[in-house]
């Protein structure tokens, strides 16, 4: 019969004082934002609100699309939307493809494969690795286009 060896009380609050600091790094990363990769580039007068949205000095807005147009129509869909929401004409939206960014990481197209559940299940483990995937799409910064994605 094996015999399970001592921990020293040192050893173990080494380890668990880096495993402590190894979450508190991880999650301090997970929630620091990503920078907006449209600020590099604003011309004079220009704005951005956030890595989606510019509008320029003579009020044309542009919306950044990430992911890719293969046929569904997302770059009207996504034009309507904005237009609708800010009150302004369809001709004075216009849609551009997104650079390539961590800033538009897509954690959904792993949470929604949702691992080895079905979509239906809707039981905490299936809820709990969804979250975990989402978590590790982020890390990943994924830029993919799949399912309903880009909308």
């Amino acid at each position: 019969m094996a015999s399970v060896g001592k921990i020293a009380r040192r050893t173990f609050l080494i380890g668990a004082a880096a495993v402590a600091g190894g979450v508190a790094v991880g999650y301090y990363y997970y929630r620091k934002p990503f920078p907006n990769p449209l600020e590099a580039e604003l011309g004079k007068g220009e704005a951005t609100f956030n890595p989606y949205v510019k509008i320029g000095a003579d009020n044309t807005i542009t919306i950044v699309a990430p992911r890719a147009e293969m046929g569904q129509g997302i770059s009207t869909t996504l034009a309507v939307m904005v237009a609708e929401e800010l009150d302004v004409g369809l001709d004075r939206v216009k849609v551009e493809h997104g650079p390539a960014s961590h800033a538009y990481y897509n954690a959904a197209i792993l949470q929604e494969g949702g691992g080895p559940f079905a979509f239906f299940d809707e039981s905490m483990t299936a809820q709990v690795v969804r979250s975990g995937l989402g978590v590790v799409g982020k890390f990943l910064a994924l830029q993919g286009t799949g399912g309903s994605g880009s909308t």
